[in-house]
């Protein structure tokens, strides 16, 4: 590796120019305005624009140092985890100037240097350990990176046409990386909607989702929760289920054998954080009380009320402490069911109700066994639960691999950013012809690949789910708890149309042809506030019903309904 140079951060770097403090609201820019970055549009590596506050009018001429293109930005003042924080920056962004915190790398003109490469030598396992071995500072809560030790950094530098391959590989592993986090992201959204539809509609006895309410007005039932179908009925949590607070923890009072236990803090949505388990001693009638045994439902009764998660025997002995309500069926009651309702209502703060309010928030074991609970036959409730698991198993996957792509990221920038593995030697066989195909470009190729492979998934996963009578909502925008859906409809309900809806507070169909209320209420001053923001787009709104309805297209739908400014 001879023409390898071995030297530091400040043979290419001629200045690491900051901006100044300026008084600011705390809120993004607007057209007409100029904006500061606050500390967070330098997050993950990756820059976040929408991340800044308005410099007030008095203070805009004070501003110095603004966004550039195919720059660096790096924090030099941040907490012990953030500072030294880089990023880089594609696009100029004239509106947008540095506060006193980041700093901007100016390159030398004299030493060739590809500046993504630049940034992925920032990112680094080594760039890291340097950062955290020369950030200053006595408190504990604030460090800063002086501008000599950063410049002093070891750096190893190829020659830059091996810089610019480098920085392809990389830069292509980022794009799958960000693919698939929009994948991610798609899939949470579907997951919420799917979560709806089967806890207000259910399934009908072909496994498929029943039509909504406003299709189907005949399929539903009035109850306290809102339209339900008519075969269900109501019950209540205490009706359905056993629920037995944990074992009260006192040091001076707790007397037996040490036995593991789990708290507020080891329940998490989706699943029990064992690494948060901790000893206490339970006396002989303890350890028949508050044992857990397989499919019992732990639900946070302090702190984020309602919080819930199945125990599912990660360890072979377990026990839990008053923190926690354990829920055990009486009669046959899913519990995989009575999770996935928690989930449903603290999302949408139905639990709000039922809590009691003194300093901290608390959900009583009587006030839990009032809340009224639907209650789905038992054929219903299998079927409702086996969508739900197979949402969440898919919803896992992409997780675990978005983290194997994020590894291969780091394992590539270890190996290329030290010359262990040379661009020059990443050669593989193209045909069964022997022709050669560069690395960077069979990669470019599988990430492609992976990403068309996401989105056939969603989509035949959706069809997996429900065939091809699923009626997916996508959400348009959100207004606190309101939500803006447009719907795959019957086609019978034929008039183009979205929704506005909020629980069983608001729930009215609007036309998209004249913005008229078609169905249900709503009050005038909601409709008022968001007609004001719809009526302005109606070319695209009618374009996305089209694009759903007529073309039968969600993923083409959802994708213009990404790029509204709403």
């Amino acid at each position: 590796m001879s023409e390898w140079t071995d030297a530091q951060l400040g043979r290419c770097v001629e200045s690491l120019d900051a901006g100044v403090s300026v008084n600011a609201e705390d809120r993004p820019h607007r057209a007409g305005e100029i904006g500061v970055l606050k500390t967070s549009a330098l997050s993950g590596y990756v820059f976040h624009p929408e991340q800044n506050k308005a410099v007030v009018q008095a203070e805009r001429r004070l501003v110095a140092e603004p966004v550039l293109a195919n720059s660096i930005l790096v924090s030099r003042m941040n907490t012990p985890a953030l500072v030294g924080e880089s990023c880089y920056v594609g696009d100029a962004h004239e509106k947008l100037f540095l506060p006193d915190r980041i700093w901007q790398l100016k390159l030398r003109a004299n030493v060739p240097t590809h500046v993504r490469w630049l940034s992925y030598v920032l990112q680094s396992h080594e760039y890291r350990h340097f950062v955290e071995v020369h950030a200053t500072g006595t408190s504990g809560s604030m460090k800063n990176l002086p501008k000599s030790a950063l410049l002093s950094l070891p750096v190893r530098y190829p020659d830059e046409p091996e810089q610019a391959k480098i920085a392809t590989v990389l830069s292509t592993i980022d794009s799958a990386i960000e693919q698939t986090k929009a994948i991610v992201e798609k899939l949470k959204q579907v997951k919420q909607g799917l979560l709806h539809d089967l806890l207000t509609r259910g399934v009908d006895a072909n496994g498929e989702l029943r039509p909504s309410y406003d299709v189907a007005p005949e399929l539903y039932q009035e109850s306290p929760v809102g339209w339900i179908p008519k075969e269900w009925s109501i019950g209540s949590v205490g009706s359905e289920f056993e629920i037995q607070l944990g074992k009260m923890l006192d040091a001076e009072k707790n007397l037996g054998v040490y036995k593991p236990y789990l708290g507020n803090k080891a329940v998490q949505w989706g699943g029990i954080d064992i690494g948060a388990a901790q000893l206490v001693r339970m006396s002989r009638s303890d350890l028949m009380r508050f044992r857990l045994t397989k499919g019992d439902l732990l639900v946070c009764e302090g702190g984020e009320v309602g919080r819930a998660a199945m125990w599912e025997e990660e360890l072979d002995e377990c026990y839990y402490q008053k923190a926690l309500h354990r829920l055990r069926p009486l009669r046959g009651y899913s519990p995989h069911l009575m999770l996935a309702f928690l989930r449903y209502w603290t999302s949408r703060d139905v639990l709000a109700n039922y809590v009691s309010q003194t300093s901290i928030a608390h959900l009583t074991q009587e006030k839990l066994a009032s809340v009224v609970l639907p209650v789905p036959a038992g054929d219903e409730q299998l079927a409702i639960v086996s969508k739900l698991i197979a949402l969440d198993a898919k919803a896992r996957s992409e997780d675990q691999r978005l983290a194997k792509l994020k590894a291969t990221k780091m394992g590539l920038m270890d190996d290329l950013l030290t010359g262990r593995v040379r661009t020059t030697n990443l050669i593989v066989a193209g045909s069964a012809a022997g022709t050669q195909v560069d690395a960077d470009l069979l990669l470019s190729q599988l990430c492609k690949d992976l990403y068309e492979a996401e989105e056939l998934a969603v989509s035949e996963y959706r069809r997996e789910l429900f065939g091809d009578k699923f009626i997916p909502e996508l959400v348009l925008m959100r207004e606190g708890k309101i939500r803006v859906e447009i719907r795959k409809e019957n086609v019978s309900h034929n008039t183009p149309h979205l929704h506005i809806k909020h629980s069983d507070k608001i729930d009215a169909s609007i036309s998209l042809l004249d913005f008229s209320t078609l169905a249900g209420q709503i009050d005038s001053k909601t409709l008022k506030f968001f007609l004001k923001k719809l009526k302005p787009l109606k070319a695209n709104l009618l374009a996305i019903w089209n694009e759903l309805n007529e073309k039968e297209n969600s993923m083409g739908a959802e994708e213009l309904i990404s790029n509204l400014s709403l």
